[in-house]
């Protein structure tokens, strides 16, 4: 605390000595500030500025809705058109800055914004007639008709760009005559800066001490609060908030230095790659890990992961920002599982499978959708009565969850006897063999059905398709597909039918 007292004391001093000594040479150098300031005057301002800009964009606009006519449609057709509405959107940004800054007639600029509009939907007519693959119609409109509109555009534009500059030329004139009254004013204003400093600096020798007690309040609170930590770029921990320590069950000595792994655990290795692909690139991630502590408590977190930079704009760190959302991740959860057996329903199965379909396209890697069926079900509730049959239906789910525990394996009930299963990584054969030993494991339940044609005991019938990257169709075909597997192994019951 008292050095840092010195150290504004001394830099203060300097300041005012600096100040005093500068200010002979600062009125003498005046002449040459007021050219330099004349220089700034000569160029256009914010107007001349948003006018340079959205020729930029009308520009980028062309060249997309170029390439957007050269695409053959589907997704790179799509980001054409995005980028074209994006920089519509920066255009119209600039159009609002013009109307607040603009000296002249507004109605110039209304005409320049009307001929932008003209520009704009002939520009969006030739995207609809792409869309529709009526291509010719869209090239003779791109060249016969567009050409035009632009001209009259760049014409408005260029008409508010030249006022402009012309109230930049008057604003210089403005200049030269105001550069006597200028040098009187700086020497006013250098010994109101003298005064101003020194009682600036008697300010702050006296406050600094309570400033400084408030700042590290401010700091303990964040660190006995908030879960914070910084990493390098190697991961390895630079520091870390006591509230984050006393979370994981750790020392904060104990940490630093240590690789961070995004504090997750070492079974979600496909989750660290994520990160590390979406970090590399400079950008923000932001998701939710479940970690399981050493009690075997389940814990879901929210984390932000943030890249720093230095001054020269080089990545230097991360900035790791965590919160506690088990609570609201148990709400969610009650919304989108299934209340007796608290596997998924069906209202998650719609949202998750699209993911994962997604996320196997992008590694290239396989992916197994399982339908089951209780066999006979009816029959066991229309005899044993439903409560037993909903105890059937918890205890399959007990089952299912002791041999489906995967991270990004998941379990559902998609219907009153019927359950789905979707998990990644595994081939056609060992799909079925994991499948074989679900039914297996449900019959060694030994649970009496006298009322079933196959057997004494409950048992299920389960079809499943298993497909690769970017040759899984998409979600209803896939589920079609798994449940015309189910139904061939309903026709011989307690089977597996897998393809």
């Amino acid at each position: 605390m008292i050095d840092i007292k010195y150290k504004i004391i001394l830099a203060f001093s300097f300041i005012i000595l600096l100040l005093a000594a500068t200010g002979f040479f600062l009125i003498q150098s005046m002449e040459s500030l007021a050219k330099e300031t004349e220089n700034i005057y000569r160029h256009p301002f914010a107007v001349s500025n948003a006018t340079r800009d959205i020729r930029i964009h009308i520009l980028s606009i062309q060249n997309d809705l170029k390439e957007s006519m050269l695409s053959k449609g589907g997704e790179s057709f799509g980001i054409q058109v995005e980028r074209i509405c994006l920089n519509e959107n920066k255009i119209r940004g600039q159009f609002e800055r013009i109307e607040e800054r603009f000296l002249g007639d507004k109605q110039d600029v209304k005409k320049m914004i009307q001929a932008f509009d003209r520009w704009k939907t002939q520009c969006e007519s030739i995207v609809s007639l792409k869309k529709k693959d009526m291509n010719d119609q869209a090239l003779r409109m791109m060249q016969e008709q567009l050409p035009q509109t632009a001209k009259e555009l760049d014409a408005a534009i260029q008409f508010i760009a030249d006022f402009a500059n012309a109230k930049a030329s008057e604003f210089y004139t403005m200049t030269l005559e105001r550069k006597k009254g200028s040098l009187a004013t700086f020497t006013i204003l250098l010994a109101m800066t003298i005064a101003g400093s020194l009682f600036i600096l008697f300010y702050v020798v006296r406050n600094h001490d309570s400033s400084q007690r408030e700042i590290m309040r401010y700091f303990h609170l964040i660190d006995q609060n908030i879960m914070l930590a910084s990493t390098d770029k190697e991961g390895k921990i630079l520091d870390i908030s006591n509230a984050l320590c006393r979370y994981l069950g750790v020392t904060k000595k104990a940490m630093i230095g240590k690789p961070s792994r995004f504090f997750i655990d070492e079974e979600q290795a496909d989750l660290a790659s994520e990160i590390v692909t979406v970090i590399e690139t400079g950008s923000k991630w932001q998701g939710n890990i479940k970690k399981v502590f050493n009690n075997l408590e389940t814990r879901w977190i929210n984390q932000a992961i943030h890249p720093v930079y230095n001054d020269k704009y080089e990545l230097s760190s991360y900035s790791h920002i965590l919160s506690d959302i088990t609570d609201k991740k148990v709400l969610e959860e009650l919304s989108v599982t299934d209340k007796l057996t608290t596997l998924l329903n069906r209202r998650s199965f719609d949202d998750v499978i699209e993911k994962e379909i997604r996320m196997a396209y992008r590694r290239d890697s396989f992916l197994t959708l399982a339908m089951m069926d209780i066999d006979f079900f009816k029959r066991y509730n229309d005899n044993y009565g439903h409560p037993a049959g909903d105890d059937v239906l918890i205890q399959m789910a007990g089952v299912l969850k002791r041999i489906v525990k995967r991270p990004d394996d998941y379990l559902f009930r998609v219907g009153g006897e019927e359950f789905a299963i979707l998990f990644p990584g595994t081939d056609s054969s060992g799909s079925l063999k994991f499948l074989e030993k679900i039914r297996q494991s449900i019959e060694e339940l030994k649970i009496i059905h006298q009322y079933s044609d196959v057997s004494e005991h409950i048992t299920v019938s389960i079809g499943s398709r298993t497909y690769k990257g970017t040759e899984i169709p998409e979600k209803n075909q896939f589920y079609s597909q798994a449940d015309h597997c189910l139904y061939e192994a309903k026709k011989q019951r307690n089977k597996v039918v897998s393809l």
